[in-house]
């Protein structure tokens, strides 16, 4: 497998200094709709890094539900992998990636959970389904290979009126101590600009490619 001649150059925008707001979070806000509006697949999917209390780091793609208090805010199994090595080091990473719009955003912050309210609020609201599949895994323990455990756990629970949230499942908020903007550009000079929070402001750095 050779993939050294597979490239793609990036013309569509630039990001200039002028083009940025004293709050990264208006910045993303912006960009967000923009991936919305370039029917980029699954825009609101992002990259969660974690790592365990030995620094072996894990990568999954989740997705956001919301930005709250300038906090992401997604939902999890709370015994999944991920949710342990969050409770071990809950310094994270998240990256989108919008290739229809040529950009990433990458945040860095510290993970805690959201209150059990908030987390029962978001629950009730999902379809049945969802929420069936949620009380029926157990996510990433070892299953049998055909999951016909997990299916049949999971069917004689679907049509029940009574789906409440499981105490190993719900919210996190991340708090931002940085985002990186990168833009796509022409011969890889792409444009990347550094929020970083400190003393109580952002400070921006432009980055070289």
């Amino acid at each position: 497998m050779d993939f050294k001649n597979i490239r793609q150059d990036y013309k569509k925008h630039e990001l200039a200094l002028t083009d940025l707001s004293s709050n990264p979070f208006q910045l993303f806000e912006k960009w967000f709709k923009k991936a919305e509006e370039d029917a980029n697949d699954e825009f609101t999917a992002f990259s969660l890094a974690t790592s365990d209390k030995l620094g072996k780091p894990a990568v999954r793609i989740v997705l956001l539900k919301e930005v709250k208090d300038e906090k992401l805010i997604f939902f999890t199994n709370y015994s999944s992998q991920k949710g342990k090595e969050m409770a071990e080091n809950p310094m994270v990473s998240a990256l989108f990636f919008w290739p229809k719009s040529e950009r990433q955003v990458r945040f860095t912050g510290i993970v805690s959970k959201i209150s059990e309210k908030e987390s029962v609020d978001y629950f009730n609201s999902r379809p049945a389904g969802s929420r069936a599949g949620a009380i029926a895994s157990k996510q990433s323990t070892v299953i049998n290979a055909n999951k016909d455990d997990l299916i049949e756990c999971f069917e004689a629970i679907k049509d029940s009126d009574n789906l409440q949230k499981p105490k190993h499942w719900g919210g996190y908020s991340i708090e931002i101590s940085e985002v990186e903007f990168w833009q796509g550009g022409m011969n890889r000079l792409h444009d990347r600009f550094r929020y970083r929070f400190q003393n109580g402001d952002w400070k921006i750095d432009r980055l070289a490619p």
